[in-house]
């Protein structure tokens, strides 16, 4: 069976203005300064997360105890954000004829439990943060783990592609998350899903 890896944030929840809300209310916590506009923060994600956060200043010693502040508020209020439209109607079909997995720059509890509480049971297993930093080393060892399959790697910024493609997925953006459609098409993407109904053209006519 072959397998359709996704990022979480941005790809299946609507979680931005969340993100961003409770970062700003933890930055001066770390003496950071607080985000005025969006893309202050999805730049973070041009490429690597954590690479981006050290090339803008905010280096381990202060994004470990950051992220994991924000991580146990997102489990907290992760009812707040809401899933994309059509999103869980896309996983349930897609799960018929692939294995689903979610690799993430978020910590792995998080995601199972906003899994749990939205009642998504279709992913097979989710790949955090707190197990390697490196979304290709993470594709990598799925790639080892199923050494026959096809695998495609879903994503909504340039970082996700770059990545995705580095690990030699095949690569689809989304534009419906953290970058936009112009952003995402300089990454080129091996496909670019406008709505979430069209990942399943996608995966029809791929397979």
């Amino acid at each position: 069976m072959d397998i359709i890896i996704f990022d979480y944030d941005g790809v299946i929840v609507d979680s931005l203005d969340l993100v961003i809300e409770i970062y700003n209310e933890l930055a001066p916590q770390y003496d950071l300064e607080k985000l005025k506009e969006k893309e202050e923060f999805t730049k973070f994600f041009d490429h690597n997360f954590f690479q981006g956060l050290k090339e803008n200043g905010i280096g381990p010693e202060v994004y470990e105890g950051l992220l994991k502040e924000m991580a146990d508020r997102l489990a907290r209020e992760v009812k707040d954000a809401p899933l994309f439209e059509g999103i869980k109607e896309v996983l349930k079909k897609l799960s018929q004829e692939y294995r689903l997995l979610i690799i993430t720059s978020n910590l792995s509890y998080v995601i199972e439990g906003a899994l749990k509480i939205n009642d998504i049971k279709e992913i097979e297993e989710v790949v955090g943060a707190e197990k390697e930093k490196s979304k290709v080393k993470k594709i990598k060892r799925v790639e080892g783990k199923y050494p026959d399959s096809k695998i495609y790697y879903i994503g909504d910024t340039t970082g996700d592609i770059y990545e995705g493609r580095e690990a030699g997925t095949i690569t689809v953006a989304v534009s419906w998350g953290f970058h936009k459609k112009e952003k995402l098409e300089l990454s080129e993407p091996d496909y670019l899903a406008i709505t979430t109904e069209e990942l399943l053209d996608i995966f029809i006519l791929d397979k």
